[in-house]
C-alpha cells in the first residue's frame, strides 16, 4: 500500500517503514524520509532519513492523498533507489530533478505519469528495471554512459520517443536499435526515428522486448537470428513483417490485436504457432508450409 501520512500545501511530514522490492515477491527494505510540499502544492521535495536511501511508494493513486498536484520532485542527495512504485501515478508530473547519487529505478517507478514528457536522466545512474516508465510516451529519453544494467520492456509503450543514448561497453546502438553486446537482447529503439517508418532491426539481434507502442509501419527482422517472436501483441501501427529466412516460431499472443498488420512475409519458416499468435489481426490469408507442425 503507498504511504498515507502525506504533507499538506507548506509542510512537511517524516515517514519510515519497510516497503516491497517488487510487489508481492516477499522481500522488504527500510526506507526513511522527510516529504515537503511548497505552498503551492505543486513542487515535492523529498529528503534521507537515518542514512535510508530508498524512496518508497508514495501513493495508491492519482487522489489516494495530497500529492495529487504535484508537478515537480526534487529527490535530493543521498537516495539512490526509486522503489518500486515510488512516483506512480503523479498524473501531473512533469519535471523531475535528480542527485546524483541515484543509481536504480525500479518496476513501475513512474506508473502512468503519462506528463512526464522530457526525461533526462542522470549520470550517476547504473540500472532500469523492467517496466519502470509503464504507460509512458515521452517525447524524448535521455540515457547515460553510465547504465549497465537495462532489464526488458522499460518503456513498452512508447511510440514517439526521441532516444537519447550513444551506448557503452555492455550496450551497442546501431540502426535506431539498442542491444546487449553480450546476449544480442533488443531493448529499446529509437521510436522516433521510426515512426510511420521501417524498424530494420541488424544482425547481432537475436531477441526482443515489447513492441507493443512502436509506431513502425513495417517491421524487418529479416538479418536477425531470432527463433521465437513474441513482441507485438496489441500494437496498431503494424502494417507488414518480414520474418527472417530460417526456422521460427510465433509465441503466444504474437500478433494478437495487430489489426493493421495485412502482411506477412516468409511464414514459410513458421515450425509453430502458439495459442493467440494471429488472433484478431488484418490477416487475410495465411501461407504456410509443411515446416508447421503446430497451429493454435
Amino acid at each position: 500500500l503507498g504511504i498515507i501520512n502525506t504533507p499538506k500545501a507548506g509542510g512537511s511530514v517524516s515517514v519510515s517503514g519497510s516497503c516491497s522490492v517488487e510487489g508481492f515477491s516477499g522481500v522488504e527494505e527500510d526506507f526513511s524520509i522527510k516529504l515537503s510540499l511548497d505552498s503551492t502544492g505543486k513542487t515535492l521535495t523529498i529528503s534521507p532519513l537515518d542514512g535510508k536511501t530508498v524512496v518508497p511508494q508514495l501513493q495508491e493513486s492519482t487522489s489516494s492523498n495530497s500529492l495529487g498536484n504535484v508537478s515537480k520532485v526534487v529527490i535530493e542527495e543521498g537516495l539512490s533507489t526509486l522503489g518500486y512504485h515510488s512516483l506512480a501515478y503523479f498524473s501531473n508530473l512533469v519535471e523531475v530533478s535528480y542527485p546524483t547519487t541515484l543509481t536504480t529505478i525500479r518496476r513501475y517507478a513512474f506508473d502512468d505519469d503519462y506528463n512526464y514528457k522530457v526525461i533526462t536522466l542522470p549520470t550517476s545512474l547504473n540500472k532500469l528495471c523492467e517496466e519502470c516508465f509503464y504507460g509512458l510516451n515521452p517525447t524524448s529519453l535521455t540515457l547515460p554512459s553510465s547504465v549497465n544494467v537495462i532489464e526488458p520492456d522499460i518503456m513498452p509503450d512508447a511510440k514517439d520517443t526521441k532516444l537519447n543514448f550513444a551506448g557503452n561497453n555492455t550496450y551497442k546502438v546501431k540502426d535506431n536499435c539498442v542491444y546487449n553486446n553480450s546476449t544480442g537482447e533488443l531493448l529499446l529503439v529509437d521510436w522516433y526515428s521510426v515512426n510511420g517508418k521501417t524498424l530494420s532491426m541488424p544482425e547481432e539481434i537475436s531477441s526482443m522486448c515489447l513492441l507493443r507502442g512502436v509506431g513502425a509501419t513495417t517491421v524487418d527482422l529479416s538479418k536477425t537470428s531470432v527463433t521465437s517472436v513474441s513482441s507485438f501483441a496489441g500494437n496498431t501501427s503494424i502494417q507488414k513483417v518480414i520474418l527472417p529466412k530460417h526456422d521460427i516460431t510465433l509465441g503466444t499472443m504474437c500478433f494478437s490485436d495487430c489489426v493493421n498488420l495485412s502482411t506477412i512475409d516468409n511464414l514459410d519458416y513458421v515450425t509453430c504457432t502458439d495459442w493467440g499468435s494471429l488472433e484478431n489481426t488484418g490477416l487475410t490469408s495465411l501461407d504456410f508450409s509443411s515446416k508447421l507442425t503446430r497451429f493454435a
